[in-house]
C-alpha cells in the first residue's frame, strides 16, 4: 500500500472509532463505511491502516469495473505486494480460506474499496463473503471493512433487511461532509470572514476544498477556476452525482433549483417545478435520505406541517443558484459576467450559513459556558410562523427560553435588532424566563451595546466566534453508528 503524502485534515472521531474497534479485536469485525463520493473515505481507511503498526496485517483491496478474473487476478497481486503472501484465487473460497488462515494467526484489517461494484463484476464474491462470515470468519480476528461510494448499492446490499450482509455488520458509519470546525483546519490562514465565505461556497467536501485550496487567497478566483471555467473540475459535478446515484435527474435537477431558489414548501417546490405535490415526496425522500443534499426542517416549538426543505450541501445550494441559473453565460464563456453577478449576491448568499455556523458554535459549547450563558439543551433550531416571524435561534436551557438573533451585513447591528427579537420572543409559545443572544458579523452600535448589558443578552461578534472556535478544536457533532 503506497503511503499518502497529502495533508490530512480532521476525522479524529472516525479514526478513534475503527482504532478502539482494532484495539479491542477478540472475533470477527464486519463494518460497513459508506457516504457519497468526495468525501474522503478512501483516505480515511488509508489513514486508519497508517496507524497499524504491522503493515502486513493491513491490506487493502480495491474492486475496479473489469471483468471477474482480473479481479481475483488484482487481489492475488495486492495480497503478495502488501503481505508478501503467494494466493492463487481460482474461486473466491480460495481468498477467504487465506483470510481465515491469517486471522487464525492474529489480527488482520482487510479493507474492500468500492465494494458494490462486486455486485454487478462478481455476485458470487458477495454469496462467498455471507457463507464464509456465517461459518468461519465471524470468530477469527478479522477486521474487515466494507467501503462504497454508491449509497443506494450498499444500502441494498448491507443495510436493508433483504440484503446479503444485513444482520451480519458489526457497525456501520456513513461519512459525512467537514463541519464548519473540520472546514477551519484546511484553511487557517484565512480571516474568519473569509473562512465563512469559503465554507459557503464550497461547503464541507474535502475533495472540493483540495481544489479551491490551490487559490485561497482569493475566493473570486477559486471560483472561477474550479467551478466557472468550461474545463473547470466542478463545473458539472452536482449533475454527475445525481447521474451517479439516481434516474429521471431532469426532475431532481428542477427540484432543487428551486428550494436554492427559496422554495421551500412542498407546495412552492411543486409550483416552481410545476408538478403535483403528491409526486414529490419520493424524489425528496432520495435526497434527504439516500444523497443527504437535502433535509426538512420544522420550527422550534411550532406545528410539524410548517416545515421546510433548505439544502444542507452548501457546495449543491451554491450550484443551483448561482451556476445553473447562468449555463447559457457559462456557454458562452463569459465567465466574468457570470462570476460578477455571483460576487454582487455573495453577501445574500452567505447569510443563512452564518446563522448555521452561530448554531455549530452554540452546540459545541453545549454543556459548557460562552460568556454568562451556562449552556445545557437537547435541541436547537430556528422558530417561524406562518405570518413571516422568523427567529434564527431558539433553545431551551435549563428551565430558561434562549433566542438569537444572526446578523452578516456591514453595518453594526443596532438597538432597534435587539429590541425586535425582544417583542418577537412574545410569539413563540412556550413559557419560562427569556435570554437573548445577538450574534454579529461586524460587532454592535453602543446602544445595542448597553441595552444588551442592561438585559443580558449575550453579544458575538466574528473575533468573538473565531477565538471560540480556535479554543474548541474538537467536534462534537456524532457522525458515526454502531
Amino acid at each position: 500500500m503506497k503511503q499518502q503524502n497529502e495533508e490530512f485534515y480532521g476525522r479524529k472521531e472516525e479514526l478513534d472509532y475503527f482504532a478502539k474497534r482494532w484495539e479491542g479485536l477478540t472475533k470477527g469485525e464486519l463494518i460497513i463505511l459508506y457516504g457519497r463520493r468526495r468525501l474522503g473515505k478512501t483516505r480515511l481507511v488509508k489513514k486508519f491502516m497508517d496507524g497499524i503498526g504491522d503493515k502486513s496485517k493491513a491490506l487493502y483491496l480495491f474492486v475496479n469495473t473489469q471483468e471477474e478474473s482480473q479481479i481475483k487476478k488484482d487481489f492475488s497481486s495486492d495480497i503478495l505486494e502488501q503481505a508478501g503472501d503467494s494466493v492463487k484465487i481460482v474461486d473466491w473460497k480460495d481468498f477467504f480460506s487465506y483470510l481465515d488462515a491469517t486471522a487464525q494467526k492474529g489480527k488482520i484489517c482487510v479493507v474492500i474499496d468500492e465494494f458494490q461494484r462486486t455486485k454487478i463484476t462478481a455476485p458470487a464474491f458477495i454469496t462467498q463473503l455471507q457463507n464464509q462470515w456465517d461459518s468461519r470468519l465471524k470468530n477469527g480476528k478479522i477486521m474487515l471493512i466494507l467501503v462504497g461510494s454508491s449509497i443506494g448499492m450498499m444500502t441494498k446490499i448491507a443495510l436493508r433487511g433483504a440484503g446479503a450482509l444485513y444482520g451480519r455488520k458489526t457497525g456501520q458509519m456513513q461519512l459525512q461532509p467537514f463541519t464548519y470546525s473540520d472546514f477551519r483546519q484546511m484553511f487557517p490562514a484565512l480571516s474568519e470572514e473569509k473562512k465563512v465565505e469559503w465554507f459557503a461556497v464550497f461547503g464541507g467536501t474535502p475533495y472540493y476544498l483540495e481544489l479551491a485550496k490551490a487559490d485561497s487567497h482569493d475566493l473570486a478566483k477559486a471560483i472561477e477556476k474550479t467551478v466557472l471555467q468550461k474545463a473547470a473540475p466542478l463545473r458539472e459535478e452536482p449533475k454527475n452525482l445525481l447521474e451517479f446515484e439516481l434516474r429521471k435527474i431532469a426532475r431532481y435537477n428542477s427540484i432543487l433549483h428551486a428550494i436554492a431558489a427559496g422554495k421551500q414548501t412542498v407546495k412552492e417546490i411543486a409550483d416552481a417545478v410545476g408538478v403535483e405535490q403528491a409526486s414529490l415526496p419520493v424524489y425528496l425522500s432520495s435526497l434527504d435520505n439516500l444523497l443527504g443534499l437535502v433535509e426538512k426542517k420544522d420550527p422550534m416549538f411550532g406545528r410539524k406541517n410548517a416545515g421546510r426543505y433548505v439544502l444542507r450541501d452548501n457546495f449543491f445550494r451554491f450550484w443551483y443558484r448561482f451556476v445553473l441559473n447562468q449555463a447559457s453565460l457559462l456557454e458562452l464563456e463569459r465567465t466574468d459576467k457570470a462570476l460578477q453577478t455571483i460576487m454582487e449576491q455573495l453577501g445574500s448568499y452567505v447569510g443563512p450559513e452564518y446563522e448555521r455556523v452561530a448554531i455549530e458554535l452554540f452546540k459545541a459549547y453545549n454543556g459548557s459556558k460562552i460568556g454568562n450563558l451556562e449552556l445545557d439543551f437537547e435541541k436547537i433550531g430556528s422558530w417561524w410562523d406562518k405570518r413571516g416571524n422568523e427567529i434564527d435561534i431558539v433553545f431551551e436551557n435549563k428551565g430558561e427560553l434562549v433566542l438569537g438573533e444572526v446578523k452578516w451585513t456591514a453595518d453594526l447591528a443596532g438597538r432597534d435588532v435587539l429590541e425586535s427579537l425582544m417583542k418577537k420572543a412574545s410569539l413563540v409559545n412556550r413559557p419560562g424566563k427569556r435570554r437573548f443572544v445577538l450574534v454579529s458579523k461586524n460587532g454592535f452600535t453602543e446602544g445595542c451595546l448597553k441595552l444588551a448589558q442592561e438585559t443580558g443578552t449575550l453579544t458575538l461578534d466574528l473575533k468573538d466566534m473565531r477565538a471560540l472556535f480556535d479554543s474548541k478544536r474538537w467536534n462534537p457533532l456524532q457522525r458515526t453508528k454502531n
